[in-house]
């Protein structure tokens, strides 16, 4: 059987997109993990197979949830996030792909031999651009590159966490742990592939206090808890909330 290779993972940064306001949840961002693989021509022709064995998918998520309680007492206008006491409450931990390998997210990947057809970002040989017209395209991909070998990119593993500014029980990874509408959710991504040394970390931020976003942040690195719970740093986000967005802490 044919190896497919992962050549190349990254997080491009032209291709993070915040969506939602301050006042009008949900609020989030779409993030890309742009792939390239390759499969090398058989060396032996049909006596190995048609067949191409890849590599797993790896989309793991740490989520900590956070829990603010607004100070007592009367309060004219928004509360600053400032004056909130919060409290780890506590946070949920999978492979998302391995949990839910159907979700929308993965969808290029199950068809990741039919992409190798897409022109651009690829240039396909004739050949395989026949094969992706067929019936079944993916399989008829699938063996052409098995015989011929191919490098290309899988693009549209496009991911869209978000969080709602109202109460709410769904935060990403099942239920939320915090149903109020003064949270905060900290996602913690290791992206990558079986056997591939290369990870993708990012960290994304989101936190409302009294159904108002405060933070709205997505960093584009590996960012140690110590940072991303440490007070100065949450004040320097919520300071960024209308700003243009930056992905570095």
């Amino acid at each position: 059987m044919t190896q497919m290779r992962i050549v190349q993972i990254e997080l491009p940064l032209n291709r993070i997109f915040p969506y939602g306001t301050p006042t009008a949840g949900p609020i989030g961002h779409y993030f890309d993990l742009k792939v390239i693989v390759r499969v090398d021509k058989r060396p032996f022709g049909v006596l190995i197979g048609r067949d191409v064995q890849c590599p797993v998918l790896q989309w793991r998520e740490r989520i900590e949830w956070f829990e603010g309680q607004l100070p007592i007492g009367g309060h004219r206008g928004p509360v600053p996030a400032s004056s909130v006491k919060w409290r780890y409450v506590g946070h949920i931990q999978k492979d998302m792909y391995a949990e839910n390998p159907g979700s929308l997210t993965f969808r290029m990947w199950h068809q990741k031999f039919t992409a190798a057809s897409l022109d651009p970002p690829n240039h396909p040989p004739p050949g395989l651009k026949a094969a992706a017209k067929e019936l079944d395209a993916e399989t008829a991909c699938r063996k052409w590159i098995a015989e011929h070998g191919f490098e290309w990119c899988i693009p549209g593993l496009t991911d869209k966490p978000g969080m709602g500014l109202t109460c709410g029980s769904r935060g990403g990874g099942g239920d939320s742990l915090v149903i109020s509408n003064t949270r905060r959710r900290v996602v913690y991504f290791d992206l990558g592939f079986s056997g591939f040394p290369t990870r993708i970390h990012c960290v994304q931020i989101l936190e409302s206090v009294a159904g108002r976003a405060s933070i709205h942040k997505f960093i584009a690195a590996a960012v140690p808890k110590s940072i991303v719970d440490n007070e100065t740093y949450l004040q320097k986000w919520r300071n960024q909330l209308t700003g243009p967005q930056t992905f570095t802490p």
